[in-house]
This record gives structure tokens, C-alpha cells and sequence, in this order.
């Protein structure tokens, strides 16, 4: 997939200001598939592993857990130094996430979102890798950013507040950001938006 298009796998300033590339508040009726819904602000989504993300509660989520596997959803941007962020309503049962630099669903960071951490992984080529954690409380409705800047350092923040930064090369060239699911309980995503970094 390539284009402005949102790629389904797996933000600056926090507002609708000149850097914002994408936005979206998940407002439609409940089970409107998110490949079907129309953003705030940016492309159309676009399901790239699984085929169970829906809307539910004017939130995005996915359904398909239970059948087992990675399910995730992006956007391609055409931008490669961006952030990435949402407001956690949900707590899921497996490694839901953001997903930053993604050129498909083998290649991308993500940051897995867990009530007590936040983990932080690049996979190249299918394979993941553990680059950094923060152990802490995370709680339900905080905002989860991942952001990937043009001298390849990658941070994220909970409710602006720094918690994990390494610099990383892995993707720096790629496009794509978005969200992520692999449990049986949907994680619940609200507020999504991508900013220039």
C-alpha cells in the first residue's frame, strides 16, 4: 500500500496546528468497519493484517483477537519524522500499541501500552527487539505518544512526560504510523493523530 492511504496493521503539538498530518476521533455508529469510516482530518484507513477493526463507542478497536495472530492498521503519512498519539481508554489482554516507521507489518517500532509499562520494540523483517521499558502506572484515558525525530530519536511520552528515549535507525526512512492488537481483549483507542515531529 502506498499513498495517502491508512494502512490497518497491527504527532507535534497535540492540536489541529500546521503540523498536523492526521487526526482522528473515531465518531461513527458502532461496527462501522474503520476501512469504511472518514476521518477528522487526512486519508482513509486502510486494513493491512486482520480485517476486524471496527468503531464501538465512537472508539477504534479491534475484534479479531480471538482468532489468534497480529492484527494492525496505519497510515502512510509520506512523512518519516512524525509522532504518533492516542488516548488509551481500554487496556487490552495482549501487546496492543502505536506503531511508528512502518513500511508493512514485518518492519516498524511500536510501543506495546500494558497498565504497569510501556515497552518499546523494533521489528526488522518479522523480528522483534526489546530497545527500551519503562515500569510504571498507566491508567485508563492517558495519552500514549511515540514520536521519531530526524536524528533517529525515538521517544515516548505518557501524558507528556518523557519515559523511554534511544536512539534507533531501524525504519528511518519509512512512512507509516499507526495502531496495533494481538490479545483476545480489545484494546480501545480514542483521539489518534499524527504530527510532524
Amino acid at each position: 500500500m502506498s499513498g495517502g492511504g491508512l494502512l490497518i496493521f497491527g504527532a507535534g503539538g497535540g492540536g489541529s496546528g500546521p503540523s498536523l498530518l492526521f487526526q482522528d476521533t473515531f465518531t461513527d455508529a458502532d461496527g462501522t468497519a474503520l476501512e469504511s469510516h472518514v476521518p477528522n482530518t487526512g486519508g482513509t484507513w486502510i486494513e493491512q493484517s486482520g480485517t476486524d477493526w471496527i468503531i464501538n463507542s465512537n472508539r477504534a478497536q479491534n475484534q479479531g483477537g480471538a482468532s489468534g495472530g497480529q492484527q494492525s492498521a496505519a497510515i502512510n503519512i509520506n512523512q518519516s519524522n512524525c509522532f504518533v498519539e492516542a488516548t488509551i481508554v481500554v487496556f487490552g489482554t495482549g501487546d496492543g500499541g502505536l506503531i511508528g516507521r512502518a513500511a508493512g507489518d514485518l518492519d516498524y517500532i511500536l510501543v506495546v501500552i500494558e497498565s504497569g509499562a510501556l515497552i518499546l520494540y523494533r521489528r526488522v523483517a518479522g523480528t522483534f527487539t526489546n530497545i527500551g521499558s519503562f515500569t510504571g502506572t498507566i491508567s485508563a484515558n492517558d495519552v500514549i505518544r511515540l514520536e521519531c525525530n530526524g536524528a533517529n530519536l525515538v521517544t515516548v511520552y505518557q501524558n507528556g512526560i518523557s519515559r523511554i528515549s534511544v536512539t534507533e535507525t531501524a525504519g528511518s526512512t519509512n512512512t507509516r504510523w499507526g495502531i496495533r492488537e494481538n490479545g483476545t481483549t480489545p484494546m480501545e483507542y480514542d483521539d489518534f493523530q499524527i504530527d510532524l515531529a
